[in-house]
């Protein structure tokens, strides 16, 4: 989460933006199959990059979807690149959200960076996982959106052979020790009620 404000409130479920693909009305579970069946389907001018990490967010917002995020982004942060993560896991608020729907952006598909950290050279080859809510308030996050992220981030950990200690929370990363060095922003993204340590274990094969 890179310092949403109240204005993302503001942002409409509009048209056409480039960031998110079109919507899908089949149930979740069968969207999200094909979804992750697909994902690592790129154009024939797309060069795979060879991910080190995933780094585990929150949007610190009630809900939202990817097409919300990527409009706020562009406007906020006159960002043309727009979303700055490459997957945004619906909760199901707000219009449009689908509990538990997995949402590639552009900057997944042309396989480009993300932007989504203060210190962006400490994690420079980093997938950007993204869960709708504010999970530094509330312990919100769905049985369905956790499950779905699980499976994602398994997915991606297989494919580019990244360890446990390549899995991080933002915080991680941006944190206030760093902060206190260097003067850059942290941050406590995605919150201290995000079950990380559930997730890590459940990726090491643990029962869910």
């Amino acid at each position: 989460m890179l310092l949403l404000t109240a204005a993302f409130l503001a942002v409409t479920d509009g048209a056409g933006s480039a960031g998110v693909a079109p919507k899908n009305t089949a149930p979740v579970t069968e969207v999200n199959a094909g979804t992750l069946s697909g994902l690592f389907s790129f154009g024939a001018d797309i060069e795979e990059r060879k991910w080190t990490s995933i780094v585990l967010h929150h949007t610190a917002t009630k809900g939202g979807t990817a097409r919300q995020f990527d409009e706020y982004h562009r406007k906020a942060f006159g960002d043309p690149g727009g979303i700055e993560y490459h997957f945004v896991i619906n909760n199901g608020v707000g219009k449009g959200s689908r509990d538990g729907l997995v949402e590639v952006t552009s900057r997944w598909t042309a396989q480009k960076l993300g932007a989504h950290l203060f210190r962006p050279e400490l994690a420079e080859e980093s997938i950007a996982v993204c869960f709708v809510g504010n999970f530094e308030e509330s312990d919100s996050l769905t049985k369905v959106q956790y499950r779905e992220g699980v499976a994602l981030v398994k997915k991606l950990k297989e494919r580019y052979g990244i360890a446990e200690t390549g899995i991080l929370m933002h915080k991680q990363i941006d944190s206030y020790e760093r902060f206190k060095k260097d003067g850059r922003p942290s941050t406590a993204c995605p919150g201290k009620f995000f079950p990380y340590k559930k997730m890590l274990g459940e990726l090491n094969g643990a029962r869910p």
